[in-house]
């Protein structure tokens, strides 16, 4: 891992991903694709390195990302379109982002390591975004079995991601789209993951995972630390809920 390019890199999950790997590996070089302007700025408030570097684009534009590939040869896939009711209001928005999005990184990208981050509700998707992540994880499965050189495509697939220091506790949108009185992310039925284990899990799977296989966190209770999530990476080869290969 030498360049390495994380779309949506300037997100909440991007940001604490961006940041460990400018401090734990200090060869590497980061980059990363967004179109927010205020999260990119502050990512750039955040990590003042030489080795950071900040595009603003969309996954949909080809030219930029052809642009941005190069050089690189891995690829953490953050960027998508996440939330609910926005994904139900702006079908085409999150079709063509989620799904046409990681059609384009598929086609251009050149290097040897690919990991999409996904949702552990695409296994049983009841909406739009959860049925547009199942997708984006059949489309890398898919070229995981068609390549034709020693390159690695894998999913990373989590639930909700949160913040321990502020999160929990506070109201987490159900799978409709609506908040519900008294369900705070402790105890939110499709589990939660923390920040820093969340991140340990996608580096662990860079470092380690093969071809094909779709990984997910061996514990995603919200109450336990990374130092549990760093010991067993559970995977499975298809998206099939409840099962898991050793």
């Amino acid at each position: 891992m030498k360049r390495v390019l994380v779309t949506g890199g300037t997100g909440f999950l991007g940001r604490a991903l961006v940041r460990k790997i400018l401090e734990e590996t200090p060869d590497v070089e980061v980059l990363t694709l967004s179109r927010n302007e205020t999260n990119i700025a502050m990512l750039q408030t955040m990590n003042v390195s030489e080795r950071l570097l900040s595009v603003v684009g969309d996954i949909r534009d080809i030219e930029v990302l052809q642009s941005v590939l190069d050089g690189v040869d891995t690829v953490v896939h953050l960027a998508s379109m996440k939330h609910v009711d926005l994904c139900e209001s702006c079908t085409w928005e999150a079709v063509t982002t989620n799904v046409n999005g990681t059609m384009n990184l598929l086609r251009l990208f050149k290097g040897d390591t690919l990991v999409i981050v996904s949702t552990s509700r695409a296994v049983t998707p009841v909406n739009c975004h959860e049925a547009t992540k199942l997708l984006m994880e059949k489309l890398v499965l898919e070229q995981a079995d068609r390549q034709d050189r020693d390159a690695r495509y894998m999913v990373v697939r989590i639930g909700d991601v949160v913040d321990p220091d502020s999160c929990i506790g506070e109201p987490v949108r159900r799978r409709d789209g609506r908040s519900k009185k008294g369900e705070t992310a402790s105890g939110y039925g499709n589990g939660v993951i923390y920040t820093d284990a969340a991140v340990a899990l996608i580096l662990a799977v860079i470092q380690r995972g093969k071809n094909g296989l779709t990984y997910t966190p061996d514990v995603t209770n919200a109450n336990l630390g990374t130092s549990i999530q760093r010991r067993v990476l559970k995977h499975t080869r298809k998206p099939i809920a409840g099962v898991h290969a050793k």
